[in-house]
């Protein structure tokens, strides 16, 4: 069989574009939570802040990232008019509209009543996400990444403005709502220069909502492998919430010390990669495969392993350079330092567990993805409920963390080592 030759620079600079927007897009979400932690602190309007912005995140994250994109793409390649891309449009937004109401009912479970009213505000922001998350997915597949690697940013900018100006706990979850407007604004007004667009208009139509249901299948199955990867972090704040007012905004403190290196250092690399790691799986060109997935898991792990040391034997130091310009005081900075400790092994482990699931998502096997996210969350799950309700510790959270990312990666490399000798011949 006669391969066609892959060529590395455009996929490779699609790559670097995208790894470059997450980089601002992380370094102003640690902005957010600096300037959310000088005015708040680790009051409950501090915890009213991080559960109206993660809280959503949740079905965000259902809808609108990872795998969901991977199967949504091919639909937008076979849109060829307006109305196509509107049709694209309102299925993504029926999904926004299925999970927003199972979200209401589900709700009073999860929350006080003094934090659920809040939520309720914030969750409305998942609909003008959505329809962002398609003009992404559109601009992605005429290759123009710019924009779209900078959502966050612009999201984290509006909201960044929002906590300065306003101190109501009702006027911060408002500022949920119109951080997503901007940004959609924005992708959408860019995306309306292009020959694909989608009309607003005629979007809520019960014709467009429900055209195509019944052919929804892989897209289902995207929306499930991405709630439970991004179920854990969402777990994490809300059984932490039971721990008492501030308990949420530390482990945010401290989450954001961790995701800081790991989405600077430790998921660029193999973002970067995956392009040309698609490429070579869609062709059969076992070789290129190999040679991109060694060098992923050999720069994954060395910069893991490196970062996790420098986090163990400097943490107290991180986190004064980070949070000393807050008004924090000195028992806070040592709790959020006992929390970080805890996330020194997902730190290690992050990279290389992304970069052996990008191998699973390029030779099309979701599926195993999927069972081993379940056996994440249910790790995730059973932890946490006897670090909380047992144990009372908020700072054992973070270990947990770390104890699932050992589990998944474990999980992962067995799964690729039986896909290697199954289907696939590595050298």
């Amino acid at each position: 069989m006669q391969l066609k030759k892959i060529t590395l620079s455009s996929s490779s600079l699609n790559g670097l574009i995208l790894s470059a927007g997450l980089l601002i897009g992380r370094l102003s979400g640690y902005i957010r939570e600096l300037v959310q932690a000088d005015i708040f602190g680790t009051s409950n309007l501090a915890d009213i802040a991080v559960l109206s912005l993660t809280t959503p995140d949740l079905i965000n994250n259902l809808i609108s990232s990872g795998a969901l994109s991977m199967v949504l793409l091919p639909h937008i390649q076979a849109a060829n008019n307006k109305k196509d891309m509107t049709t694209v449009a309102g299925q993504v937004t029926f999904f926004a509209i299925f999970f927003m109401g199972i979200f209401f009912l589900a709700a009073p479970l999860f929350f006080s009543e003094n934090i659920l009213k809040f939520v309720y505000i914030s969750i409305l922001s998942i609909l003008p996400n959505a329809l962002t998350f398609t003009c992404a997915v559109y601009l992605m597949n005429i290759e123009r990444f710019g924009l779209q690697s900078l959502g966050t940013l612009i999201f984290n900018i509006i909201f960044i403005v929002g906590l300065i100006f306003f101190r109501s706990p009702y006027l911060i979850a408002i500022t949920v709502i119109f951080a997503a407007l901007g940004r959609l604004l924005m992708f959408y007004k860019y995306a309306e220069k292009f020959e694909h667009k989608i009309d607003i208009k005629k979007l809520f139509r019960p014709r467009i909502l429900f055209q195509g249901i019944d052919k929804l299948k892989p897209l289902l199955m995207a929306v499930f492998i991405n709630g439970i990867i991004y179920l854990n972090p969402i777990i994490d704040k809300i059984m932490t919430a039971q721990l008492g007012d501030g308990s949420t905004a530390i482990l945010s403190y401290s989450e954001k010390l961790y995701l800081l290196p790991v989405s600077i250092l430790l998921t660029t690399f193999p973002l970067a990669q995956y392009p040309s790691l698609v490429k070579a799986a869609s062709i059969g060109d076992i070789s290129q495969i190999n040679r991109i997935m060694k060098r992923t898991l050999l720069v994954t792990g060395s910069i893991g392993l490196f970062v996790a040391i420098v986090y163990f034997f400097f943490l107290k130091q991180i986190v004064y350079l980070v949070y000393g310009i807050t008004s924090m005081n000195e028992n806070d900075f040592n709790i959020i330092t006992s929390v970080t400790y805890g996330y020194i092994g997902a730190i290690f482990l992050s990279g290389i567990s992304l970069s052996l699931s990008n191998y699973l998502y390029a030779i099309k096997r979701e599926g195993l993805v999927a069972i081993i996210a379940v056996v994440s969350v249910i790790t995730n799950l059973t932890f946490n409920y006897w670090a909380i309700h047992v144990k009372e510790s908020l700072s054992l959270v973070s270990y947990g963390t770390s104890l699932t990312a050992l589990v998944y990666t474990f999980i992962v490399i067995t799964m690729c080592l039986i896909v290697k000798m199954k289907d696939v011949k590595w050298n």
